[in-house]
C-alpha cells in the first residue's frame, strides 16, 4: 500500500529530516527520541504508545509510559509523526516538519497506512467550513479500504 517498500530507506529518511528540523529549531534529538522514531518507522502500520515501550524495553528495561508519551508529543509537535485518532496509534510523517493536512488512506486487512495529500480535498473541506463560519483547527481524515496487495489477495 505504501509508496516505500524499503523501511530502511524510511527509517534513515525520517532521522535524517529530524536531525535537520531539529538542528533548525535548536532542539536535541536525543538517542531516546531518535531510538523511538526508528520504531515508529519499523514498518507503515501504526503503532501504540505502550506497543512502542514494549519494544523500547528490549533496548531499555527502565523505560516508562510517560517516557513514551512525552516524546510522541515533542514528535506531534513538531510534525514528525501522526496520530490516527481512530486508532489512538501513531505512524510517521512523510514530509516531516512541514505544515500540511493530509489525509490518510488505512487497509482494512493488513493495517498499513499511506499518507496522501490533495490540496483541492482540503480546500474544499476548508470552504465549506469557513461558509458555516466554523474554524477548522486540526483536520484528520481517515479513510479505510483495501489497499492494492490485499485486493489481489
Amino acid at each position: 500500500m505504501e509508496t516505500c517498500n524499503d523501511h530502511n530507506h524510511c527509517i534513515k529518511y525520517a532521522i535524517k529530516k529530524t536531525e535537520e528540523l531539529c538542528e533548525n529549531k535548536k532542539i536535541k534529538f536525543t538517542d531516546l527520541r531518535k531510538n523511538i522514531l526508528k520504531l515508529v518507522w519499523e514498518s507503515h502500520v501504526p503503532i501504540g504508545a505502550y506497543d512502542l515501550l514494549d519494544k523500547l524495553k528490549v533496548i531499555d528495561i527502565k523505560a516508562k509510559p510517560i517516557t513514551i508519551y512525552r516524546i510522541l508529543d515533542f514528535f506531534l509537535e513538531n510534525r514528525i509523526v501522526h496520530k490516527l485518532e481512530s486508532q489512538n496509534k501513531y505512524i510517521g510523517c512523510s514530509h516531516p516538519g512541514e505544515m500540511h493536512n493530509c489525509y490518510f488512506l488505512i487497509c482494512n486487512k493488513c493495517n498499513k497506512v499511506e499518507e496522501a495529500c490533495n490540496e483541492n480535498i482540503l480546500k474544499a473541506i476548508y470552504e465549506k467550513f469557513e461558509k458555516k463560519h466554523f474554524i477548522v483547527e486540526h483536520i484528520n481524515l481517515e479513510i479505510f479500504g483495501t489497499c492494492v496487495n490485499c485486493s489481489v489477495c
